[in-house]
């Protein structure tokens, strides 16, 4: 089941701080932050429903596995088309709570399905993805959690990194993921985030990518990690 669920959320490392955006955003469906009564398009708010409800109909041994749950729930999303940017909030805008299924990227592919599996009604869900897409649940900018890392680093907890128990060749390294290669920020405004990072032997793990230059819409291909590549951290979940 952990290698599943690695797979499955290793997708969110490839790509996804610096978006290249693909077609045509869809208009934001935002919800309030101080109202849990999430607002949404029809189409986002029936898909929701059907999900909801293929989840209270799943066996409660399934609902139990993580790793069954994940497959489940992820597989209604496969050909949603990929589309960047679809957060609201930087530096000198107001962060928003959105939710909005017509269109995802890496993150908030992942931060929904999370959300879905643990979630037994509309407004379950909406604090759920409250709580796993922001630190303490505080809407915010500086509080989302940008990179796949603070998953495993900042609480609340959404993972827990495995990388050091997959393979006895692991080093752990400390990186600035906040920063680009001449010295810039990714993501101005947002604090520097350092995280420890364990890489695994290349012919021990493989990935899923969701690259928006050969990736359309949300696929379930795995490809290997090639050497040079900053390998993504495992991950079961909390």
């Amino acid at each position: 089941m952990y290698k599943v669920v690695s797979l499955i959320l290793a997708i969110a490392l490839s790509g996804c701080a610096d978006k290249i955006p693909v077609g045509q955003t869809p208009e934001a469906i935002i919800t309030p932050p101080a109202d849990l009564k999430a607002s949404m398009d029809n189409q986002t708010l029936n898909k929701l429903n059907q999900l909801l409800a293929l989840r209270a109909a799943a066996p409660t041994e399934q609902q139990q596995d993580s790793g069954q749950m994940i497959d489940l729930l992820s597989r209604p999303f496969l050909g949603t088309p990929y589309v960047a940017n679809m957060l609201i909030g930087s530096q000198n805008t107001p962060e928003k709570l959105v939710i909005d299924f017509r269109g995802l990227d890496c993150f908030t592919y992942i931060d929904y399905v999370d959300a879905l599996r643990q979630a037994s009604s509309q407004a379950d869900f909406v604090q759920r993805l409250t709580h796993i897409r922001y630190a303490s649940g505080e809407i915010s900018f500086l509080q989302r959690k940008h990179f796949f890392s603070d998953w495993s680093h900042q609480a609340k907890t959404n993972v827990t990194d495995i990388t050091a128990t997959l393979s006895p060749h692991t080093v752990t390294l400390v990186k600035n993921l906040n920063q680009k290669s001449d010295g810039s920020s990714y993501l101005p405004g947002a604090e520097k985030t350092f995280s420890a990072v364990s890489p695994t032997c290349p012919a021990i793990l493989l990935t899923t990518r969701c690259w928006p230059s050969c990736t359309p819409a949300i696929t379930s291909a795995f490809i290997p990690i090639w050497p040079g590549w900053t390998s993504p951290i495992p991950a079961s979940i909390s």
